[in-house]
């Protein structure tokens, strides 16, 4: 992947077919290394949605993945309550799925009030 980004021969914000980038599918399956890499990109969007409002956030945090979540909290173009299509946000599908770290670290971030429901989204 270094190799690729230093040849300027691969677009960082390239999708797949359901609008999925780079940064998107190295949260989701918690790379914490391929999110540094890309994270020091300067046309990398973090906070890019896809087709269902999904972000790398949103990802990690359903995943429980606290590495990935500490890096894209970190940074100030993340919106760390972005609701996806359905209204999950990264704290709601990280307490459904009882990744309590990862619902700390996203309930210490600014902005985020714990109480609130995936229905105050509709």
């Amino acid at each position: 992947m270094i190799a690729l980004l230093e040849r300027n021969k691969w677009d960082v914000q390239a999708t797949d077919f359901n609008g999925n980038t780079a940064i998107t599918w190295a949260a989701r399956w918690g790379h914490e290394e391929a999110v540094k890499v890309l994270l020091a990109q300067d046309d990398v969007n973090p906070d890019q949605v896809n087709q269902f409002g999904e972000t790398p956030l949103l990802w990690a945090a359903r995943n429980g993945h606290d590495g990935v979540i500490r890096m894209l909290l970190e940074r100030n173009d993340v919106n760390p309550d972005k609701a996806n299509q359905w209204g999950e946000t990264p704290l709601s599908q990280a307490a459904e799925k009882r990744h309590e770290r990862v619902a700390k670290m996203l309930m210490e971030r600014n902005g985020i009030p714990p109480e609130k429901t995936n229905t105050e989204y509709g």
